[in-house]
């Protein structure tokens, strides 16, 4: 593993954190309330005035928990994102541990010719 010290991250860079991890588990629990409903595990769910059960729950879990996750990471990341701006102006720089595309280290993975130990 290589070490880059940074100082911050763009917006959007900073939303990618918040939001790609939010989709992997929104599709992790709606996959998981589709086999629930597969299997005939009891579930149900609720949405305004309809009521959903069984087959049909996992269904609405299956395409939603992805959509509401990704808008959770986004509000989230949004909100949380000028602190971090705050924290990261009395913090020098921040430490983060990767591994490169295609294992080496080029002079494109490091912006602003920051040295990487």
């Amino acid at each position: 593993m290589n070490k880059l010290s940074v100082r911050g991250f763009s917006f959007g860079t900073y939303l990618k954190i918040y939001i790609i991890p939010c989709l992997l588990l929104g599709i992790l629990i709606g996959l998981a309330g589709m086999l629930m409903g597969f299997f005939g595990i009891e579930i149900s769910t609720r949405s305004g005035a309809y009521e959903l059960v069984g087959m049909k729950a996992g269904l609405f879990i299956l395409v939603y928990a992805p959509l509401y996750m990704v808008s959770l990471g986004l509000v989230l990341g949004v909100f949380s994102y000028f602190p971090f701006k705050l924290l990261m102006k009395y913090r020098k720089e921040m430490s983060i541990y990767y591994i490169p595309a295609n294992g080496k280290l080029v002079k494109s993975d490091v912006s602003n010719d920051e040295n990487v130990n």
